[in-house]
Formats: structure tokens, sequence, C-alpha cells
């Protein structure tokens, strides 16, 4: 139940940072939605290592981390891309 709730969570975070950050673009919603999944999948796995929890069980600490999780790649995503294309100054 955990996995579905991560991949759910995942995508659901991809398609607000599609909303977001970007007008409209399919190529850009597709590649938030891999990240947000990518991300919420790494860190509810993570999540499930450390602390020992059934999969199975929908443990709400686990969903939170997910949740975490996709928005730290997606965020790193962003910022990496801005600063590749020279729209952030460092």
């Amino acid at each position: 139940m955990s996995i579905a709730a991560w991949v759910f969570v995942g995508l659901l975070m991809g398609c607000i940072a599609s909303m977001a950050a970007v007008g409209g673009d399919r190529r850009a919603l597709m590649n938030n939605l891999a990240l947000g999944l990518f991300g919420a999948l790494v860190a509810g796995g993570g999540f499930y290592l450390v602390a020992q929890v059934e999969v199975i069980d929908l443990d709400p600490w686990s969903v939170l981390f997910s949740a975490a999780g996709a928005v730290v790649v997606l965020v790193a995503a962003h910022y990496w891309t801005a600063r590749e294309q020279g729209e952030l100054r460092t």
C-alpha cells in the first residue's frame, strides 16, 4: 500500500511542479512526472530501509518522506536546468 502511495505522491508532486514552473510544455510535464516519481520512490524506499517498517502498511511518515524526496529532486533539477541555461547568478 505504501508503494502505491509513494507513486501517487511522486506523480502529484511532478504535476504540481509542472503547473507551477512551466507553461504547458508536454515534454517538461513528462520530465517532472518522472523526476517526482523517482524522488518519491527513492525517499520512500530509503525511509523503509532506515525505519524498518512494513511496506505493506500505509505509513504516513513514509508518505511524507516520499513527498519531501520528490520536492528535493524536482527543485534540484529545476535549479540545475536554470543554472545550465544561465538564468541564475552565482
